[in-house]
C-alpha cells in the first residue's frame, strides 16, 4: 500500500489538482478557526486575484467602509438563501459580529457545503486501492486512524502532491533540461527556452509544461523526458508545435530569445484558450 504513496514512479494519480482544504476533509482535519479557514481560502486563490476574505486586513475595515452594510447570516446558494445560524435570514452583519460572521460563512462554504463530497471520495478511493472492506470505519475519524491511516501519515500538502503533481517550479525546470532530448540544431533555442521559463512565475511555469506535456503540474517521481526538435518553416514567424502524447516539442530555430519568447507566448496561450483544465 505504501508504494501506492511513496513509490518514486509514481505520476499525476489523479489528474488535477485538490484544494487542500477539500484533502483536509478527507483526513478529518477541516479547517478549525478563522485563521486557518481565511490561510485556505488564500491558498485557493489565483495568482493576482485573493478573495479580498482571505486578507486579516478584511476584518479591521468597517462595514460602511467595505460597501458590505445591510447583510445577513445566510450564504447565497444559487437563487436560494442558506442560513448560517437558527434565523440567519433576520440576522445582520454588524461591525462587532463581523468575525463569527465571517467564520461561520467561510465554515459553510469549505467545510459543510464539501463533506458529503470528501466522504464519497475518501469510500471511494479506499475501494480503489483494495480497502473496501474499511467502509464502516472510513467515517470515523479515531477508527480511521487506527484501520485506514493512508489519510492520516501525510500532510494535506504532501498527500495533494502525491495525488496531483507539484507546482513546476524554476527548481524542477532544471530537471527538465538534465533530462531532456535536444536535437543538434535547436540546441541553443532550447536553452533559451529554459531561461525564459525559470524567469515565469509559477502559474505561467505550469502554462508552458502543459502546453509540452498535458499536465499543468509536475509528477510526484522524476522528471519527464522532453524531445525538442527542429520545426522546419520561416524559422521566425512560425509558432512552436508540441506533441503532448509524447512529450516532444518541434522548435523553429529562432533569430534571438526575444523572438522564442514572443512565438512560444503565443502558441501557449493559443494552447491554453482551446484545453483549460484550471
Amino acid at each position: 500500500m505504501m508504494e501506492f504513496f511513496q513509490g518514486p514512479q509514481l505520476k499525476n494519480t489523479l489528474g488535477a489538482s485538490f484544494a487542500r482544504f477539500f484533502i483536509r476533509l478527507v483526513q478529518h482535519n477541516p479547517p478549525a478557526s478563522l485563521a486557518e479557514l481565511q490561510a485556505e481560502l488564500g491558498e485557493e486563490s489565483a495568482p493576482g486575484r485573493t478573495d479580498f476574505r482571505a486578507a486579516p486586513e478584511f476584518l479591521k475595515h468597517g462595514l460602511a467602509e467595505s460597501g458590505m452594510e445591510g447583510y445577513t447570516y445566510v450564504r447565497s446558494v444559487g437563487e436560494a438563501e442558506v442560513p448560517l445560524v437558527e434565523g440567519g435570514q433576520g440576522k445582520e452583519v454588524t461591525d462587532e459580529n463581523k468575525g463569527e460572521w465571517l467564520e461561520k460563512l467561510l465554515w459553510s462554504e469549505m467545510v459543510e457545503s464539501c463533506a458529503d463530497a470528501a466522504k464519497h471520495f475518501r469510500k471511494g478511493f479506499m475501494d480503489v486501492v483494495g480497502f473496501a472492506s474499511t467502509y464502516d470505519h472510513v467515517d470515523d475519524p479515531e477508527i480511521c486512524r487506527w484501520t485506514t491511516p493512508h489519510f492520516f501519515m501525510l500532510t494535506a500538502d504532501e498527500l495533494r502532491t502525491q495525488w496531483s503533481g507539484a507546482p513546476v517550479s524554476p527548481a524542477f525546470v532544471d530537471e527538465l533540461q538534465a533530462n531532456a532530448i535536444v536535437q543538434k540544431d535547436v540546441k541553443e533555442q532550447a536553452g533559451w527556452l529554459w531561461d525564459i521559463m525559470r524567469d515565469l512565475d509559477d502559474h505561467q511555469r505550469a502554462k508552458y509544461y502543459r502546453f509540452m506535456t498535458g499536465s499543468s503540474r509536475r509528477p510526484a517521481g522524476k522528471a519527464p523526458t522532453i524531445e525538442i526538435g527542429p520545426k522546419e518553416g520561416d524559422e521566425d514567424w512560425n509558432l512552436p508545435f508540441a506533441h503532448t502524447c509524447a512529450n516532444k516539442l518541434d522548435m523553429p530555430s529562432y533569430s534571438s530569445m526575444e523572438m522564442l519568447r514572443e512565438r512560444m507566448a503565443q502558441a501557449v496561450e493559443r494552447g491554453h484558450e482551446t484545453f483549460d483544465d484550471e
